[in-house]
Formats: C-alpha cells, structure tokens, sequence
C-alpha cells in the first residue's frame, strides 16, 4: 500500500511537472540559426550550377555552409530501396 502511494504520487509529480513545462527546442527557420546551432548538414549536388552558386557567396552564413559541407554522392538506386 506504501510503494502504490509513493510510486503514484511520484508518477503525478512528474507528469505535472512536465506537463507544465514542458521542454520544446525553437524550430529552426534561417540558414544562420543552422550555422550556429551547430548541426550537421549534407548536401546531394544535382549539378554544377548548384555548386558554382554555392561558392560564389561572398556574404558569410553562405560561405560557412560551403566551407563546411559533406557532400553526399547521389545515388540513383539506393540501398534501402524495396525491390
């Protein structure tokens, strides 16, 4: 009777709390708020317009996405595709 009354209030008090304020990260909306939150990013190169526009930007945000990219070679059949 004890453990029900411990582990129920326990229970209650954590899921109020949570419930109350709950902890959500703000959406990312600008290539800035990428750069500094410190994620990771991939790009798939369709074609060498992209990659010439890409590292002509002069203004700053731009040039850390170029200057820090991992590219991802595109592949037309992919392995988890279903057969």
């Amino acid at each position: 009777m004890l453990f029900a009354l411990i582990t129920t209030a326990t229970y209650g008090g954590t899921l109020r709390a949570y419930m109350l304020r709950p902890e959500y990260s703000s959406p990312i909306s600008t290539m800035e708020e990428i750069v500094t939150s410190g994620l990771t990013w991939n790009y798939v190169l369709y074609g060498d317009e992209f990659e010439t526009l890409l590292a002509s930007q002069t203004d700053k945000v731009s040039r850390t996405f170029w200057e820090n990219k991992k590219i991802v070679p595109y592949d037309e059949y992919p392995v988890h595709r279903v057969r």
